[in-house]
C-alpha cells in the first residue's frame, strides 16, 4: 500500500512539475491614435490547389499608452515613457474599414518565446498583434 501511495504522488509531482514549467509570455493593451488611413490589401499566398488569398490592413499607429492585459512576464511599458510610432498588418481586421487617420484604436500586444525544438538554447520571440477595439 505504501509503494502505490509513493508511487502515485511520484507522477502527481511529475505532472505538476510540466504544468509548472514557464514560459516567456507577455499580453499588452495599447492604445493609439491612427497617424494614416488604414490600408487594405488582398493578397494570394501558395500555389495552385493550396492557393489562398488573405486580407490585410496596414496601420500606422501613435500608441500613447500600454497597460497589462492579462499575464505579462515582463510588464508592459512604452520605451523610455515616451509615445512610438508602430506600423503593423492585421489580418481579417475588416473593422478596420470604419476608421480613419486620427481616430482612437486599441491593440493586443501578444508576445511569447518559442524554443527550437532541436536546440535549447535558441530561443526566438515571436510578436503578434490584434484589433481590440470595433467601431
Amino acid at each position: 500500500m505504501k509503494t502505490i501511495c509513493r508511487v502515485i504522488s511520484f507522477i502527481i509531482c511529475i505532472l505538476f512539475s510540466q504544468i509548472a514549467t514557464a514560459s516567456f509570455q507577455n499580453l499588452c493593451l495599447l492604445t493609439g491614435t491612427l497617424l494614416e488611413d488604414p490600408q487594405h490589401g488582398i493578397f494570394s499566398i501558395g500555389e495552385g490547389e493550396q492557393e489562398h488569398e488573405i486580407s490585410v490592413f496596414d496601420i500606422k499607429v501613435l500608441i500613447t499608452k500600454s497597460e497589462k492585459r492579462g499575464r505579462a512576464d515582463h510588464g508592459c511599458f512604452l520605451p523610455n515613457d515616451k509615445p512610438y510610432e508602430l506600423e503593423v498588418g492585421l489580418e481579417k481586421a475588416f473593422q478596420l474599414r470604419n476608421y480613419k487617420k486620427g481616430d482612437q484604436v486599441e491593440l493586443i500586444q501578444y508576445e511569447r518565446d518559442i524554443e527550437d525544438w532541436k536546440d535549447d538554447s535558441k530561443v526566438e520571440t515571436e510578436t503578434s498583434y490584434f484589433l481590440a477595439t470595433e467601431k
